[in-house]
C-alpha cells in the first residue's frame, strides 16, 4: 500500500505525512511485512512525542523518554520508520525521531533538580537517545554546551551528562550543593563559604544505568580556580589567593597537582591525591605545606592564655575526609622558641616534631604528640566542653591509641624522669596571678616524678593524684619525707539561696606525715623570693587556709602533731596563727601566732602561749640533752624581730617571755647549750652551785616546786628582773643583766633556805657558831627573820659559756637592784 505524501491532523498537532507498507498475503510470506513512515510537523507540544515513541522500546528507556519531558514546545520535528515490527531493533529496522525544541524541562532523575533548556536538539532512534542544549540552567547554575545521552542495550541502559559552567565561585558551589550526584561530597562542600571576583570555569560530567542509579553512578567535576578565597566552618580556619586545577570522580574523590593558596599571609603549596588516602571512600586527601607563626595557631584555637612560645617553622598537613574527618599536623619546630624549663621548653634551632591529628568522630578530637615530652587526647564531647587525656611520659614513638571517656574533663598522667621547681617559677608566677581560671573537672591519677628538685636540692620522688569537680578538690602529694591532702569543697546550703557561685569554700591542707629528718636541708641561698600578692594567685588561695600536721616525726621518734590557720592581715601582713597541737611535748595554745609583714621594713611577731609537761622531754625530742625535769608549767611570749620568720636571732630580739615551771629539778648542766638553751642552762642552779663550792650542801639535783620568771628583750640585751624558785628546800632567785651580743652576763643569786631544815648550810653561813637547842623552837617564832638569817647571796657574772660565782654575803634575802634599774634609777634622781 503507498499512499504517497498527505495531510494529517491529531488534537494536540499537525502532520505532513508519507507512507508505504508491504503486507504479505500468504504464508509463508514471499515478502516480509514491512513499513515505510515519514513525518514531518511543526509547533507541536512536547506531549506530541507520545504519539511517536515505540512502546515496544526497553521498558526503562521507555519510561523515561515518557517522564523526561513533562513540558517543552516542539519547534519542528521529523520521524522516520523503516522495516518491519518484531523483533523491535533487529538490523533490518530503523527507527528515528529529531526535534528542535524549546523552553524545555528535562527531569533526568527522579528527585533531582529539572534542567531547564531554552533551547535544544533532540536525536532518538533504536539504540540512541540525544539530547543538545547550547544554554541551560540546572540548580540556578547558568549552563553551556548541555548534552544528554541514553545508550539503549539488551542488558543495560546507560545514561550520561554533561555541561560547562562559568559562575561565581559561591554561586558555583551552591548549584554543586544542590546535586544529589554530589552528596558523597556533600559534608566538605556545605563546610565550605567561597568568594571571589573571577568566574570559576567548571566542566561536569555524570553517568548512571537508569535501572540502578545508586550502584552505577559517577560523576567527574573539573573546575578551574583563580584567586578564590575560602572559610572552613568546620575548621574556624580561612584560606586566600587559591589558583588551579581541581576535580572530582566519585570513586576517586578530589585530586589536583598543584594549587596554590595562601593563609596568614603566607604562600601555602596544596596537592590532592588520591595516593595519600588513608581510609577506604575517601572523597579528599590532600597535603598542605606552609610556614605558619605560632601566634596564628594560637589565634586560630583562640588561645587567650599567654604562652611562651613564638616563632615560625615549617608545617606540614595531611588532610583526610571520608566518612570521619582527619587533619594531621607536623612540624620539627625548628624556628619555634619554647621559653620553659626542661623537658618541654627549645632553642630556636633545636628540633623537637611534634604531630597533631585532628579527628571528626561522635565528638571532636585531636591527638598530639611530641616526641620526648608528652602525648595528649582532647575532645570536645559537649559544646564548650573539654574531655583530655595527658600522658608526661617522654616518648620516642607515639603510644597505642588512649582511650577516652565521653565525659568532659582533664586527666594526668605519666611518669617524668627528673623536675626542678625552681626552673618553673618564673613561668608560674604570671599564671598564679592570672584571674582566669579552667573550671573543667580534672583528675590527676599515679603521676610520679622520679627526682623532684628545688634549685639543685634533691626533694625525692613525687607521686601525685588529684581528683575535682564542680563543687570539691583533693590533692594527695607522697614524697619520701611528706606526705599531703588538700581538699576542697563548697558548702551545700540547706536553702538554695544557701547554696550556689557564692556558697563558702571549705578548704584544708592536711600533712598526713611529715619526718624532719628526711626533708631536704634548705640553705639561704636556696630560699629568697618574694612573698606572694595576697590578693592574687597563690597568695589569694593561702588566705585564710587551715593546715593540720598529722603527725611530726624525726626519724622513729614521734614528735607530735600542729594545726595553724595560714592568713593576711593589712596591718600585720602574712600570719600564721591559731596555733595549736601537742609538739615536742608541748601543748600549744590557740592564742599563739606569727606575724609575717613584708611592706616597708621587714618584720616578724610572735606571740605564744602553750603548756609544758615535761621539759626534758620536750629538750629530747629536739635532740639536746635535757637540763631540767619538770610536771608541768607554761610560757607565754611576745617577741620581735626585723626580718623573715627564718632570720630569727636571739640578740635582735625585743619582747618578753614569761616562763613558768612545776614540780620538777635541774640536772646537770648542759656545756653543748646554745642561744636560748644557754640561757636556760643559765638558771640551772646545779651548775651555779656546783661553781660556788656547795654542791656538797645538796643531792645531785636541784628540786623545785614552782619556778617562774621573766625575761625582757630589747635588740642585745635581756634583763631577768626575777626569776624565783620555790621548793621544799628552800627560795632561789636570780636578776640579771645579759649581753647577748657579747654573751656576758652581769647578776646575783640569793639563796634561802629554812635554819631548821638545813643545820650544815647555816653553820656554813655563820662559819660554825656553835647551834643553840632552841634552834627550831626560835625558827619557828621568828620565820621571816630566820629566813633572812639563812639567805646567802652570790654574784654571777662573766661570760655564758664560763659564768663566775662568788659568795658576796649572808644573811640578806633582798636582791640589789639589776645595774640597768641601778642606771635608769640614778639618772631619774638626777632629775629631780
Amino acid at each position: 500500500l503507498e499512499e504517497g505524501l498527505f495531510l494529517a491532523e491529531a488534537s494536540d498537532h499537525d502532520g505532513i505525512i508519507e507512507f508505504e507498507i508491504d503486507i504479505p498475503l500468504s504464508k509463508p510470506a514471499v515478502t516480509p511485512l514491512q513499513m515505510r513512515l515519514a513525518v514531518a510537523l511543526e509547533h507541536a507540544p512536547i506531549s506530541a512525542r507520545h504519539s511517536y515513541i515505540p512502546y515496544r522500546m526497553p521498558a526503562r528507556a521507555y519510561a523515561w523518554l515518557n517522564s523526561a519531558l513533562p513540558q517543552g514546545e516542539i519547534e519542528q520535528a521529523i520521524f522516520l520508520w523503516r522495516g518491519g515490527f518484531q523483533p523491535y531493533g533487529n538490523a533490518g529496522q530503523t527507527m528515528q525521531l529529531a526535534a528542535e525544541l524549546k523552553n524545555v524541562e528535562l527531569d533526568y532523575q527522579a528527585n533531582w533538580p529539572v534542567a531547564s533548556l531554552e533551547r535544544a536538539t533532540l536525536r532518538l532512534n533504536d539504540t540512541e537517545v540525544d539530547i543538545w542544549s547550547p544554554r541551560s540552567r540546572i540548580a540556578e547554575l547558568p549552563l553551556t554546551d548541555t548534552a544528554v545521552g541514553i545508550r539503549i542495550h539488551s542488558g543495560a541502559v546507560p545514561f550520561a551528562m554533561k555541561f560547562d559552567n562559568n559562575s561565581a565561585p559561591a554561586e558555583l558551589l551552591s548549584g554543586l550543593q544542590k546535586l544529589p550526584a554530589l552528596d558523597a561530597a556533600g559534608s566538605l562542600m556545605n563546610d565550605l563559604t567561597l568568594s571571589g571576583e573571577s568566574g570559576v570555569n567548571a566542566n561536569v560530567f555524570l553517568e548512571f544505568d537508569l535501572r540502578d542509579v545508586g550502584k552505577t553512578l559517577d560523576i567527574d567535576v573539573s573546575v578551574d580556580l583563580v584567586d578564590i578565597s575560602g572559610i572552613s566552618k568546620f575548621l574556624d580556619l580561612q584560606i586566600s589567593n587559591v589558583s588551579g586545577p581541581l576535580s572530582y570522580r566519585h570513586d576517586t574523590g578530589f585530586e589536583s597537582a598543584g594549587l596554590t593558596a595562601s593563609m596568614w599571609g603566607r604562600p601555602v603549596r596544596v596537592v590532592i591525591d588520591p595516593d595519600l588516602a588513608e581510609a577506604p571512600d575517601t572523597i579528599l586527601a590532600a597535603q598542605i605545606n606552609a610556614k605558619a607563626d605560632v601566634s596564628d595557631l594560637l589565634a586560630w584555637q583562640a588561645v587567650e592564655m599567654p604562652l611562651p612560645v613564638s616563632g615560625i617553622t615549617a608545617v606540614s598537613v595531611a588532610l583526610n575526609v571520608a566518612d570521619d574527618i582527619s587533619v594531621g599536623i607536623s612540624s620539627e619546630l625548628r624556628g619555634v622558641m619554647v621559653d620553659m624549663p626542661l623537658p618541654w621548653g627549645k632553642s630556636a634551632q633545636a628540633s623537637a616534631p611534634l604531630q597533631v591529628i585532628w579527628r571528626d568522630r561522635d565528638w571532636a578530637a585531636w591527638e598530639i604528640f611530641w616526641f620526648g615530652r608528652f602525648s595528649a587526647v582532647l575532645d570536645t564531647p559537649y559544646l564548650g566542653q573539654l574531655a583530655a587525656i595527658l600522658d608526661i611520659t617522654p616518648r620516642t614513638r607515639p603510644p597505642k591509641s588512649i582511650g577516652i571517656s565521653s565525659k568532659p574533663g582533664l586527666s594526668v598522667t605519666g611518669h617524668l624522669p627528673s623536675l626542678d621547681l625552681a626552673d618553673w617559677e618564673p613561668f608560674i608566677k604570671p599564671l598564679s596571678r592570672s584571674s582566669s581560671t579552667l573550671v573543667i573537672p580534672a583528675r590527676v591519677q599515679d603521676l610520679r616524678i622520679s627526682r623532684l628538685l628545688w634549685k639543685g636540692q634533691e626533694l625525692g620522688s613525687l607521686d601525685i593524684n588529684l581528683r575535682s569537680g564542680e563543687d570539691q578538690l583533693q590533692v594527695d602529694l607522697d614524697l619520701p619525707w611528706l606526705g599531703a591532702t588538700y581538699s576542697q569543697a563548697r558548702r551545700l546550703g540547706v536553702t538554695e539561696t544557701d547554696g550556689g557561685v557564692n556558697a563558702p569554700t571549705q578548704r584544708m591542707l592536711r600533712l598526713t606525715r611529715l619526718d624532719l629528718d628526711e626533708s631536704p636541708q634548705f640553705g639561704d641561698e636556696l630560699v629568697g623570693g618574694q612573698l606572694p600578692d595576697p590578693e592574687s594567685g597563690i597568695g589569694r588561695w593561702m588566705r585564710q587556709l587551715p593546715v593540720e600536721i598529722e603527725r611530726v616525726r624525726r626519724g622513729s621518734t614521734d614528735l607530735g602533731n600542729l594545726q595553724l590557720t595560714i592568713d593576711y592581715l593589712e596591718n600585720d601582713g602574712w600570719r600564721f596563727q591559731d596555733i595549736e597541737g601537742n609538739f615536742l611535748g608541748v601543748q600549744w595554745l590557740p592564742s599563739t601566732y606569727i606575724a609575717w609583714r613584708a611592706e616597708g621594713e621587714e618584720a616578724t611577731s610572735l606571740t605564744l602561749a602553750a603548756e609544758l609537761n615535761d621539759i626534758a622531754v620536750s629538750l629530747e625530742l629536739v635532740g639536746v640533752s635535757p637540763i631540767a625535769e619538770t610536771r608541768g608549767g607554761r610560757v607565754d611570749a611576745d617577741w620581735h624581730w626585723p626580718g623573715s620568720p627564718q632570720d630569727f636571732q636571739l640578740a635582735a630580739v625585743t619582747g618578753t617571755l614569761d616562763l613558768e615551771m612545776q614540780s620538777g629539778s635541774f640536772l646537770s648542766a648542759n656545756s653543748e647549750a646554745t642561744g636560748v638553751l644557754r640561757l636556760l642552762s643559765l638558771l640551772n642552779l646545779s651548775g651555779l652551785f656546783r661553781r660556788a663550792n656547795m654542791n656538797q650542801l645538796f643531792d645531785p639535783g636541784v628540786t623545785f616546786d614552782r619556778a617562774v620568771g621573766r625575761f625582757k628583750f630589747d635588740q642585745g640585751l635581756m634583763r631577768i628582773p626575777d626569776f624565783s624558785i620555790e621548793g621544799s628546800g628552800g627560795y632561789f632567785n636570780f636578776t640579771s643583766d645579759l649581753d647577748l651580743l657579747n654573751e656576758t652576763l652581769n647578776g646575783e643569786l640569793v639563796v634561802t633556805l629554812p635554819l631548821v631544815e638545813n643545820i650544815p648550810w647555816v653553820a656554813a653561813l655563820a662559819g660554825g657558831l656553835p647551834i643553840a637547842a632552841g634552834t627550831y623552837l626560835f625558827g619557828k617564832v621568828f620565820e621571816d627573820q630566820v629566813n633572812q638569817l639563812s639567805s646567802g647571796v652570790y654574784s654571777v657574772s662573766g661570760s655564758l659559756e664560763e659564768p663566775e660565782v662568788v659568795f658576796e654575803r649572808v644573811f640578806d634575802a633582798k636582791t640589789r637592784v639589776s645595774p640597768s634599774a641601778a642606771q635608769s634609777s640614778s639618772g631619774a634622781e638626777s632629775a629631780k
